[in-house]
């Protein structure tokens, strides 16, 4: 369990990709240009990185126009260090806040042609703002009509599909979210708090080479199995439980998203067979994920497994989900939202609740030709123990 090697940075060629995509999607979609003002976006688009998205008062903006490269819009500060990266060569610095901002945003807009023009701005699924309502009002008012239509549609067919570059980063995320979870597994016993996990996984993430844990939360106990959602707090866990886990561990900005559960102490039979249950629904679900298969289709396989065994799917609106930059991405694992295409990764989830556990496991892949392959560790065939990982 040691750090992963360093990636390099991504070449400019990358990038020229990524913009040649959203362009091509603009098109399609009867766009000028895009706004970006979200961080995952963002970084898409300009490959810079920055905490500094945690301070909502200067926003960070980029223009990209349908057959031009991009303008950034940014704070002094952050200006400095953009242009040392060297990837945008158009930049407009303000120094102020979110005022500030706007205006400098205008200014780009009527310099590059795009006023009042049709752009595209994050509107749609999955997307949100990163400007305040007042700041947007006034950039409202420089469009005529419905001249800021939604552009999510560009966006997404770009993000959806990853490069191999991007790959080999969710590779490594997965990577070490798998060992963290074995080096907590095989340590793990009655009477750890929740608190206690989270530090340990968290420790974990980072001594591997990972950025952050991202997302983590977990749950045990007959009162809580419903509820997995919560940050984690002072329960004590109790032999006997099901324990399980949601962890979404980053490397270089890019998500897992990969559950795995342990029974505390001995499992009981129905412990161990609403396990094989799960991995049997994931199984099947797995099995029909390629490029070409419809989003719903894997969903199917996974309830035809539960019903096969007297059980039933349980479906909070999807099954599985893109990951990347965000940990949720587009496509959706549920009926009607598509097909799937070489190159997007997906996070592959189906579960049953019952009351004696939460069985819901969880494998990071990317959709291949003819199936997929797997980016987080494979999950064991029987429940594990804790403590005997």
């Amino acid at each position: 369990m040691t750090a992963p090697p360093p990636i390099v940075p991504f070449p400019r060629a990358e990038f020229e990709a990524r913009w040649e995509r959203l362009q091509r999607g603009m098109v399609e979609e009867g766009l000028d240009g895009l706004l970006i003002t979200s961080q995952t976006n963002f970084e898409y688009v300009t490959g810079y990185r920055t905490p500094a998205w945690m301070i909502r008062s200067r926003p960070m903006l980029v223009l990209l126009p349908v057959e031009e490269e991009p303008t950034a819009i940014v704070s002094l500060t952050h200006a400095v260090e953009l242009e040392a990266e060297g990837l945008i060569d158009d930049l407009y610095a303000y120094d102020g806040f979110e005022a500030e901002a706007t205006v400098a945003l205008l200014s780009a807009l009527r310099d590059r042609g795009l006023a009042g023009s049709r752009l595209g701005i994050e509107a749609g699924l999955e997307q949100r703002l990163g400007i305040p309502l007042g700041q947007f009002r006034k950039l409202k008012s420089a469009f005529p009509g419905e001249q800021l239509p939604d552009g999510s549609g560009a966006i997404w067919r770009a993000r959806m599909i990853k490069s191999e570059a991007e790959i080999a980063r969710l590779r490594v995320a997965g990577r070490i979210a798998g060992e963290a979870y074995a080096r907590l597994l095989s340590r793990l016993a009655p009477g750890w708090t929740e608190r206690h996990v989270y530090q340990e996984i968290s420790q974990a993430v980072l001594e591997l080479g990972g950025e952050s844990p991202g997302y983590v939360t977990m749950t045990a106990g007959k009162d809580g199995y419903h509820r997995h959602n919560g940050w984690p707090g002072d329960r004590c866990f109790e032999a006997g439980e099901l324990f399980w886990m949601d962890l979404g561990a980053t490397f270089q900005g890019y998500f897992s998203d990969y559950t795995r559960c342990a029974s505390m102490g001995p499992p009981t039979q129905a412990q161990r067979d609403a396990y094989q249950l799960s991995l049997e629904m994931l199984d099947a679900a797995l099995s029909v994920v390629r490029s070409g298969a419809e989003t719903g289709e894997p969903v199917a396989a996974a309830a035809a497994a539960a019903r096969r065994a007297g059980a039933e799917l349980r479906v909070a609106s999807r099954i599985g989900h893109g990951v990347g930059l965000d940990i949720t991405e587009p496509p959706s694992l549920a009926r009607g939202a598509g097909r799937l295409e070489e190159g997007m990764v997906l996070a592959v989830e189906p579960g049953v609740l019952t009351d004696h556990g939460w069985y819901h496991l969880e494998e990071n892949v990317v959709v291949r030709g003819e199936g997929c392959e797997f980016l987080s560790a494979r999950m064991p065939r029987e429940l594990p123990v804790a403590g005997l990982e």
